[in-house]
């Protein structure tokens, strides 16, 4: 069974932030010294796996992947995570550990998907879910 975590992006701050508790029903994050509504970070969850230098992947980091060594963002929907490469879809947990590498994340370093190629003028919004909701209504992505 993987680990259950999460991290967040702090929409007013700009950076990212530890998740050390999520309280549901007061739609809101607690932060090392601090509680945040949901309405004022985007979560990200952990997928439960670690890149080739160790590092954990989460939802929204942008990665290396393939011998090509190809730029891809995590992407959580339909119950799977993923990378979109090119016009395919790979689960993140079909790559092998030494050809997957985090290079940053979507909100820290967004240049780095248009380095690889990625306009990020014309990527499909993909989206987020209401983690309030336990109808799983989707909200538009930030």
């Amino acid at each position: 069974m993987r680990e259950i975590k999460f991290r967040a992006w702090e929409k007013n701050l700009k950076q990212m932030i530890p998740v050390n508790s999520i309280n549901f029903d007061a739609r809101i994050i607690n932060m090392e010294s601090a509680w945040r509504f949901f309405d004022e970070v985007i979560l990200m969850q952990y997928t439960g796996l670690k890149d080739k230098n160790g590092r954990e992947i989460y939802e929204g980091d942008i990665v290396r992947v393939g011998r090509k060594k190809s730029i891809a963002e995590v992407i959580f929907d339909d119950g799977c995570f993923y990378t979109p490469v090119g016009i395919s879809r790979y689960r993140l947990y079909g790559w092998d550990k030494e050809h997957i590498e985090v290079n940053g994340n979507i909100y820290d370093h967004p240049h780095l998907l248009e380095q690889g190629g990625i306009d990020m003028k014309t990527i499909i919004p993909r989206p987020k879910y209401d983690i309030g909701n336990p109808h799983g209504k989707v909200v538009e992505r930030q």
